[in-house]
Protein backbone atom coordinates (compact mmCIF):
# COMPACT_ATOMS: atom_id res chain seq x y z
CA UNK A 1 0.00 0.00 0.00
CA UNK A 2 1.48 3.42 -1.18
CA UNK A 3 -0.48 5.98 0.57
CA UNK A 4 0.46 9.53 -1.41
CA UNK A 5 0.04 13.42 0.39
CA UNK A 6 -0.24 16.12 -2.43
CA UNK A 7 -0.49 19.74 -2.52
CA UNK A 8 -3.57 21.52 -1.30
CA UNK A 9 -5.37 17.72 -1.93
CA UNK A 10 -4.20 17.81 -5.67
CA UNK A 11 -3.93 14.16 -6.38
CA UNK A 12 -0.25 13.20 -7.52
CA UNK A 13 1.15 9.56 -7.86
CA UNK A 14 4.62 8.43 -8.84
CA UNK A 15 4.74 6.21 -11.69
CA UNK A 16 5.80 2.60 -10.30
CA UNK A 17 8.38 0.90 -12.25
CA UNK A 18 8.64 -2.66 -10.46
CA UNK A 19 7.58 -5.92 -11.30
CA UNK A 20 5.32 -6.03 -8.77
CA UNK A 21 3.44 -3.49 -9.54
CA UNK A 22 0.30 -5.17 -9.68
CA UNK A 23 0.34 -6.15 -5.80
CA UNK A 24 0.81 -2.62 -4.97
CA UNK A 25 -2.04 -0.34 -4.27
CA UNK A 26 -1.77 3.28 -4.42
CA UNK A 27 -4.45 5.93 -2.77
CA UNK A 28 -4.09 9.70 -2.20
CA UNK A 29 -4.62 10.77 1.12
CA UNK A 30 -7.79 12.31 0.44
CA UNK A 31 -9.42 8.81 -0.42
CA UNK A 32 -8.12 7.44 3.11
CA UNK A 33 -11.50 6.30 5.21
CA UNK A 34 -9.56 5.41 8.31
CA UNK A 35 -6.90 2.46 9.88
CA UNK A 36 -8.85 -0.27 8.94
CA UNK A 37 -7.69 -0.02 4.99
CA UNK A 38 -3.87 -0.33 6.50
CA UNK A 39 -3.90 -2.48 9.32
CA UNK A 40 -1.23 -5.39 9.06
CA UNK A 41 -0.32 -4.24 5.84
CA UNK A 42 3.40 -2.34 4.56
CA UNK A 43 3.09 1.19 4.13
CA UNK A 44 5.01 4.01 1.93
CA UNK A 45 3.80 7.28 2.81
CA UNK A 46 4.97 9.80 0.49
CA UNK A 47 4.89 13.64 1.61
CA UNK A 48 5.42 15.46 4.88
CA UNK A 49 1.81 17.38 5.40
CA UNK A 50 -0.22 16.82 7.67
CA UNK A 51 -2.34 14.04 6.33
CA UNK A 52 0.81 12.18 5.42
CA UNK A 53 1.41 12.54 9.18
CA UNK A 54 -1.94 11.77 10.58
CA UNK A 55 -2.02 8.59 8.73
CA UNK A 56 1.71 7.68 9.54
CA UNK A 57 0.07 7.93 13.44
CA UNK A 58 -2.72 5.23 12.58
CA UNK A 59 0.46 3.07 10.72
CA UNK A 60 2.35 3.09 13.73
CA UNK A 61 -0.51 1.46 16.09
CA UNK A 62 -2.29 -0.68 12.94
CA UNK A 63 0.09 -1.06 9.80
CA UNK A 64 2.45 -4.27 9.68
CA UNK A 65 5.54 -1.78 8.28
CA UNK A 66 6.12 2.00 7.54
CA UNK A 67 8.52 3.98 5.51
CA UNK A 68 8.58 7.39 5.25
CA UNK A 69 9.73 9.40 1.90
CA UNK A 70 10.27 12.97 1.74
CA UNK A 71 12.36 14.72 -0.76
Amino acid sequence: VIICAGNQAIKNYNELTSNSVDEVQQIHSSDYVGYNSIKGKNLIIIGSGQSAIDIIGHGLIHAKNIIHCTR
